[in-house]
Parts: C-alpha cells; sequence; structure tokens
C-alpha cells in the first residue's frame, strides 16, 4: 500500500485542483450531450472513429500497445503544451473527448446494454481519463497564467509553470498512460 506522502505525489497540487474539477465537470456534461446527441451526429462520429482506430485493429498485441501509447502520449502531451495559448485547447480537448465517450457509449449500448458498455469502458477509463484530465488541467493552468500576463496582471513565471506542468506530466500522466495502453491492449487483443 502507498503511504501518505506517497500517494500524495500522484495528487494534483492546490494550485491545479480548480481545474481539474472544472475540467471533469465538463467531461462528463460533454458526455451526456454525447449520449443524447442526435443519431446522425452519433453516427458519423462513431464512423469516424472506426476509421481512425482501423489502422491497429489487425496488429499484434505489441503493435496495439505502441499505437496507443503514442496516440495518447502526442494528444495529452499538445493538449498541455498547447495550453499556453490561453487554455483554449485543454478545454476543447476534454469537450470533445467527453462528447465522444458519450456519442460511443450510447452506439455501443444500443447493442450490448449499459452494463456491458460501462464493464468495458471502465478498466481504461480509470487511467486514460485521468490521465487527459491532469495534461488539460495542466495546460489550462499555463493558459490562465499566460492570459493574465496578457492582460498586465503580474509578472507571472509561465516558463516555470510549464517546467513544472511537464515534470508532472513525466511523473503522472506517463505511467497513467502506460497503464490505460496495456489493459486496452489486452481488451482489443481479447
Amino acid at each position: 500500500m502507498l503511504s501518505r506522502p506517497r500517494l500524495s505525489s500522484f495528487l494534483p497540487e492546490t494550485a491545479i485542483r480548480p481545474y481539474v474539477f472544472f475540467l471533469s465537470a465538463l467531461f462528463v456534461l460533454a458526455s451526456l450531450a454525447g449520449i443524447v446527441a442526435p443519431p446522425s451526429v452519433r453516427h458519423g462520429l462513431t464512423d469516424a472513429f472506426r476509421l481512425a482506430t482501423e489502422p491497429y485493429t489487425n496488429q499484434s498485441g505489441g503493435g496495439v500497445f505502441l499505437f496507443i501509447l503514442a496516440n495518447n502520449l502526442i494528444a495529452t502531451s499538445l493538449t498541455l503544451l498547447l495550453g499556453v495559448a490561453f487554455g483554449i485547447l485543454p478545454v476543447v480537448a476534454v469537450g470533445f473527448n467527453g462528447f465522444l465517450v458519450g456519442v460511443l457509449c450510447r452506439e455501443v449500448a444500443r447493442g450490448v446494454g449499459y452494463v456491458q458498455t460501462a464493464l468495458h469502458v471502465l478498466p481504461h477509463g480509470v487511467f486514460e481519463i485521468p490521465a487527459l484530465l491532469l495534461a488539460a488541467a495542466y495546460g489550462l493552468w499555463i493558459g490562465v497564467a499566460a492570459l493574465q500576463r496578457v492582460r498586465g496582471h503580474g509578472g507571472l513565471d509561465i516558463r516555470g509553470q510549464l517546467k513544472h506542468a511537464l515534470r508532472r506530466y513525466a511523473a503522472v500522466v506517463v505511467p497513467l498512460l502506460v497503464i490505460a495502453a496495456v489493459i486496452e491492449t489486452a481488451l482489443a487483443v481479447m
């Protein structure tokens, strides 16, 4: 079992928590919007998702793992880094991913029911969604600081914030994405 100091090293520090809570709420609301989206939107997005994931469907376990991990690392690192543009990308990324999760859950649930869908989404969502939320929270944190700086509110150390965010990304987000990729690969191969 992790000791209290060790466990707290994985939790977002106080400055980031409001961003995590805001983005978590956005993710949930966007998921609900995806669930109730019109059928034409759901079908179009589901088809686009199938097209995007098709390249790895016929690969071996190692190929699937690398594809998933690379995609998740690229997406989350860009979400964090491009947050400097006033936090726009992190908000859009979380909203879109939440909407996509809602759409896919609704479409899968039509065939197998909501319980089976939840059992399929939960194993890798437990690690992948928090990783996205943390990366986006750090990106939004940096974006808000950039916006405050542009508006003339103090000499915020954006470079220092970025370095801190990248250290936390490497220490927390990357391990979560590796675990998520292992789980998702195991589910995909089965």
